[in-house]
């Protein structure tokens, strides 16, 4: 019971039983009424402190700091009774400040009249570091095994897991606490379970390792085919202690030699069917395949030709055996085309042979494969188009009309006589060119919707302007159709001189520009002049009218009445007014206008719009300044509607003459094809054309989420 006197088993004064205690390995330390009364020597052997200064220390004095705590808790808990002994394994302070452990045990021990603490301490200091380097060991040990991707696992002779890795875990779907100290029969149906007991058995018998292969349920509950590697474990004497294991799971890998053998049947069979001759030379040029397109094609069966050499059916082979030298060394080898015969077969024509390596799975080269294309079909066909093809040229050249030829990228192929003259250009300076490089640059955007609508319709118009070697401008119209040329995709270009044409459209669209502008201002001047001041004029009359019956109250609502009528009437006969014909764009011209329009449209905290002018006083024609004026107006309340932009530039250039102007937004952008041919598109469409009505063209730029880009060029030398 705790506080109730133990008989000390020694007496200090017994002299053999002092030298037994001084000679002891241990730590023997006696304590009465907290001070130290006896420390043997190896208490000063292995704290380094001198019997004197061991007598004036607390027992938590030796603690290590992380122990200090605990020790003084003990021992107070013990000078108060609560306890009589205890046994505790600590970390102590040397008084060199070195580190040692010690199994410590504190007992009450009569002592006189009263009692003491009688400490004894054996030093564990190795024990303990070399458990604790073992475990530091084994904790590394399982961490690299948890880096392995293979499952593995170790079991006892027992059969029973004693370890496993992260893998193994993940592949059962098991925790590690659910697998070890458990048997095959706990983790596994028991048919499979059967199997893994067999196997171990063997393995104990062996003392060896051991491959197999064998089923294990998955953590997805499909049943994978997996090879074990297997290993006995022994002791120093060569005794069974268990085993290791690792599986490799290769149930893709038999998938895969599944699909392999598909395969291999699935072109042997591709082989034998299809039209072309495909034959396989092995390392000494023996055919060891030959399929039915070659027996087809030059009548040799294969039971003929298996297991020859090709040179005396092909004697063009024999006299290009080079070849197939080049072949066999890795490279890809193309004929010509040749003319065979084959009397013994009946058989003759034309054909091109390609010869490649034939490659094993290791990539080594084994041998040759060789592909017949009969293409005796074409070189009658081209003879044909030889022969037809004088008549072609004869009335090619004798068109008026400038006709050329491209590919579908635009590229020339062909030109007739008539294409030089109206280019005033000689053949030379045509070849290799694109249709890209008879126009200037900011026409490439209008060609490529060309190209582009000519593949998908078929048929495709687009005008330009180019620049003669005399230095004049005319205007053309191309037609563009796709047709087949020398046995390709082509396209057919038909170009017409429409210069005086434009010219008169040109005049005719100014004439009714200008007309519709002249009614529109009179209708403008009409509102503003005549009514405006007519309602200002009843405004006073009534203002001057009265009733003498009415009461005063009721004049006076009338009149203001009347007033916000007026007034409301005015405001009304100004806004349409300025829709009709803006007086600032009269008076002003076109940047003032836009910059007046722009201030409006920022008011409303909605986008901003930022106009570069170049010159801000600049005026330009009238029917330039309208038709754009207009335009980009529309295009700013297009942007405002559908775009959601922030930002809104405009830059106007005048270089020479001709009038640049570049509209930007940073909206949402869109496909300016797909909007021209779509019903929407007519907006855009007219815009479009009121500008060509003033010779001007237009490029188009625009990336979806980056917004938009729309330059127009005026020409104002027609203008």
């Amino acid at each position: 019971m705790p506080g109730q006197k133990k008989q000390s088993p020694f007496l200090l004064d017994d002299i053999p039983l002092k030298n037994i205690i001084e000679l002891a390995p241990a730590i023997l330390l006696m304590y009465y009424d907290h001070k130290c009364i006896y420390a043997n020597k190896q208490a000063t052997a292995i704290t380094g402190y001198s019997l004197n200064e061991i007598s004036e220390m607390h027992l938590w004095d030796f603690a290590h700091p992380d122990f200090k705590t605990q020790i003084a808790e003990a021992a107070e808990n013990f000078y108060q009774g609560k306890i009589d002994d205890i046994s505790v394994l600590i970390k102590i302070l040397t008084k060199e400040g070195k580190e040692k452990w010690i199994d410590g045990h504190m007992e009450r021990i009569a002592y006189g009249k009263s009692t003491a603490a009688l400490i004894i301490g054996v030093d564990v200091s190795e024990m303990v570091e070399a458990r604790l380097i073992s475990l530091h060991n084994e904790i590394r040990l399982q961490s690299i095994l948890d880096t392995i991707p293979s499952p593995m696992f170790y079991k006892d002779k027992e059969g029973l897991y004693t370890g496993c890795n992260n893998a193994f875990s993940a592949f059962l779907g098991l925790t590690k606490e659910k697998i070890i100290g458990k048997n095959v029969f706990d983790i596994t149906p028991a048919n499979l379970a059967a199997i893994y007991k067999k196997k171990d058995e063997e393995l104990f018998r062996n003392k060896s390792q051991q491959i197999y292969e064998a089923q294990v349920r998955h953590s997805d509950k499909t049943y994978h085919d997996v090879i074990f590697h297997k290993s006995a474990l022994t002791d120093s004497e060569g005794k069974i202690t268990g085993l290791v294991g690792i599986l490799h799971d290769v149930t893709e890998s038999r998938k895969t030699e599944q699909a392999l053998r598909e395969s291999e049947l699935f072109l042997k069979t591709l082989i034998y069917s299809i039209n072309e001759g495909v034959f396989v030379l092995d390392s000494s040029f023996n055919i060891i395949i030959w399929n039915s397109s070659c027996v087809r094609l030059t009548g040799i069966p294969e039971k003929m030709i298996i297991g020859k050499q090709p040179f005396s059916f092909f004697p063009f082979i024999k006299d290009n055996i080079i070849m197939l030298e080049k072949a066999l060394s890795g490279e890809i080898v193309h004929t010509d085309d040749i003319r065979f015969e084959i009397p013994e077969a009946g058989k003759s024509g034309w054909l091109t042979a390609v010869f490649q390596p034939h490659r094993n799975a290791k990539n080594e080269t084994v041998g040759i494969i060789g592909i017949f294309y009969d293409i005796t079909a074409r070189k009658l066909s081209e003879q044909h188009i030889i022969q037809s093809e004088e008549k072609f040229r004869n009335i090619f050249n004798a068109s008026s009309d400038a006709i050329f030829i491209t590919d579908l990228a635009g590229y020339l192929l062909e030109i007739n006589e008539s294409t030089f003259r109206f280019l005033s250009m000689e053949k030379k300076e045509l070849q290799k060119k694109s249709i890209y490089e008879l126009f200037p640059a900011f026409y490439e955007t209008t060609i490529d919707y060309y190209l582009d609508g000519i593949n998908e319709l078929e048929e495709q118009h687009f005008e330009a302007d180019i620049i003669t070697r005399a230095d004049e401008k005319r205007f053309i119209e191309i037609t563009g159709r796709n047709i087949h040329f020398l046995g390709n995709k082509a396209i057919l270009h038909i170009c017409r001189d429409i210069t005086d044409r434009k010219m008169i459209e040109a005049k005719i669209l100014t004439t009714i520009i200008e007309t519709e502008e002249k009614e529109r201002r009179s209708f403008s001047e009409d509102l503003h002049d005549e009514l405006g001041p007519f309602l200002s004029g009843i405004k006073l009359y009534l203002n001057s009218l009265g009733d003498a019956q009415l009461p005063n109250e009721q004049r006076t609502q009338l009149v203001n009445y009347l007033k916000e009528m007026v007034d409301e009437a005015i405001d009304k006969t100004r806004t349409i007014s300025n829709k009709l014909m803006p007086s600032v764009l009269i008076d002003y011209g076109l940047i003032k206008a836009l910059e007046s329009f722009a201030v409006k449209i920022e008011a409303t905290n909605f986008i901003k719009i930022k106009i570069d002018p170049g010159d801000p006083s600049a005026r330009y024609p009238k029917t330039v300044e309208v038709i754009l004026y207009r335009t980009l107006i529309e295009l700013i309340n297009n942007t405002i509607k559908h775009a959601d932009a922030k930002n809104i530039n405009i830059a106007i250039r005048l270089k020479k003459k001709q009038l640049l102007i570049s509209y930007r937004d940073d909206g949402r952008g869109f496909n300016l094809g797909e909007v021209l041919k779509s019903n929407s598109g007519m907006g855009v469409r007219n815009m479009l054309n009121r500008i060509r009505s003033i010779h001007g063209k237009y490029d188009f730029e625009s990336t979806p989420k980056k917004g938009m880009k729309i330059t127009f060029t005026i020409d104002l030398y027609f203008v």
